[in-house]
């Protein structure tokens, strides 16, 4: 009995190690039933010339043109100022947004800088998803372009957290967890088109939810330490055949 209570001892600390929640963390949750707010909490929304956004019955749609531009996020520039900053890249940043592309649109993005690296998703041309691999710290750079009907909504997710990255479609599908590219660039969070390209972003995207997260308390791929709870789990198990 002492041999249980010692090992359920270690499994519950384990647990509180690896699902404490930073007391100063962000939570954000953006459900599209309002326009995104403009310089103020939660996201900054910036339109150009022949953009526009609107939302109606849940649903934020974004449309702009060649050559223009329209987002909303977090940005360092004085006057996209919102008053919250995101974590640094060993605290980590996570960011889930479930949208669509109008028939014929053109590629539009979601991407975060932490100060140390980058994570971003390319939504193309209604049937791909493209996604940057690094394989090591200094490059090896790898795009990866994932078929998947962009004309339906699907949920795309982002994890960054110690200069390793993950994106996941669905809920349950990893698309690459690896190397992330590592930049000096920081406290940028865009959603939408501003590229300026000749092509990039012509048409309109259609934006469902929103949620963004600094300092996660859960992974979204399996790490050692959840491996450790699991393995402490068995050795309770062993324990209690062998009394």
């Amino acid at each position: 009995m002492r041999h249980i209570r010692y090992v359920l001892y270690h499994c519950f600390a384990l647990v509180l190690c690896c699902s404490a929640t930073p007391v100063n963390a962000i939570y954000i949750d953006y459900d599209a039933s309002v326009m995104p707010n403009n310089h103020t909490d939660p996201f900054s929304y910036v339109e150009f010339s022949s953009t526009s956004g609107s939302v109606s019955g849940g649903e934020l749609t974004l449309t702009t043109a060649p050559a223009e531009g329209i987002w909303f996020g977090k940005y360092n520039h004085p006057s996209f100022a919102v008053p919250w900053n995101l974590a640094p890249s060993s605290d980590g940043n996570y960011l889930s947004v479930t949208a669509k592309l109008a028939p014929l649109a053109t590629e539009w993005s979601m991407y975060f800088y932490d100060g140390a690296h980058f994570a971003g998703l390319g939504l193309i041309d209604n049937h791909t998803i493209e996604i940057t691999k690094y394989h090591t710290p200094t490059g090896n750079l790898e795009t990866q372009l994932i078929a998947v009907d962009t004309t339906e909504y699907h949920q795309y997710e982002l994890l960054l957290k110690d200069g390793l990255v993950t994106y996941r479609l669905d809920g349950s599908t990893v698309l690459y967890h690896g190397d992330a590219y590592p930049t000096t660039f920081s406290n940028t969070l865009v959603i939408g088109d501003g590229s300026g390209s000749m092509i990039s972003g012509t048409g309109s995207m259609m934006i469902d939810h929103v949620v963004f997260q600094t300092s996660p308390d859960f992974m979204i791929v399996p790490e050692p330490a959840l491996f450790s709870v699991l393995l402490c789990v068995g050795s309770l198990l062993l324990v209690q055949r062998r009394v």
